[in-house]
């Protein structure tokens, strides 16, 4: 079990009509762990895999607003080095809702005006996943600086719903809910304060797993250092 100052959005078990996926890319994170610890998987195989999967679906959900494949792939060890080095993911890929600070990836908050936005540093919770051996593959689209439920952004586009184009995927973190639900990863990172993991998760059909109590209002944005 992760120990995460997020909520994190898990894969759901119904396959979204608009996909075609294989059985890897159905799995769920537990069940890739699983391969990836006893070596019947290497992670650059499988991220491979997921790359090819959101290079030919991307453009119908428009899930992510940054999406370096291969930087992503060149940043991945083989499973013995996960092992050796204790790193529990073992290169498990994860999405981040983009108003979590990556260094080298642009914090924009789904706003134009910080598109030029890099952090000198790494939010907390996204350094616990690293130093486990995460792989972050891309940052999620999200409705405007969080402040919606619809995740129907002006700037970057709308994100469709998987299960169906015309309908909205909830926000502000649906960017996160539609890439699991499109199986683009197994897991990814949402923030809440409202309901913007709640409703994505309810509109499309994924699960949410909060690890910890979400503080109260004075300490939360400290906590999970979205500043």
């Amino acid at each position: 079990m992760f120990y995460l100052a997020a909520t994190i959005i898990l894969l759901g078990q119904l396959l979204p009509e608009v996909i075609v996926a294989n059985s890897l890319l159905e799995a769920t994170a537990s069940e890739i762990l699983a391969q990836l610890k006893s070596n019947g998987l290497e992670p650059k195989t499988y991220v491979q895999q997921l790359i090819n999967h959101i290079n030919a679906n991307e453009k119908r959900i428009n899930a992510l607003i940054s999406f370096y494949p291969d930087r992503v792939l060149s940043s991945i060890k083989t499973t013995e080095e996960y092992k050796k080095n204790r790193e529990c993911l073992n290169g498990l890929p994860i999405i981040v809702k983009d108003n979590m600070d990556v260094v080298n990836y642009p914090t924009t908050g789904g706003t134009p005006s910080l598109l030029d936005s890099y952090p000198k540093r790494t939010a907390p919770v996204i350094s616990r996943l690293l130093s486990s051996g995460g792989v972050i593959l891309g940052k999620a689209n999200m409705h405007e600086l969080a402040w919606g439920i619809t995740s129907d952004n002006a700037y970057f586009g709308p994100v469709h719903n998987p299960w169906n184009r015309t309908l909205i995927p909830g926000g502000s973190s649906g960017g996160s809910a539609a890439s699991v639900a499109s199986r683009f990863v197994p897991v990814a990172l949402c923030s809440d304060t409202g309901g913007s993991c709640r409703i994505p998760a309810a509109l499309t059909g994924v699960m949410i797993y909060e690890s910890c109590p979400i503080p109260d209002s004075f300490n939360y944005f400290d906590q999970a250092d979205f500043k």
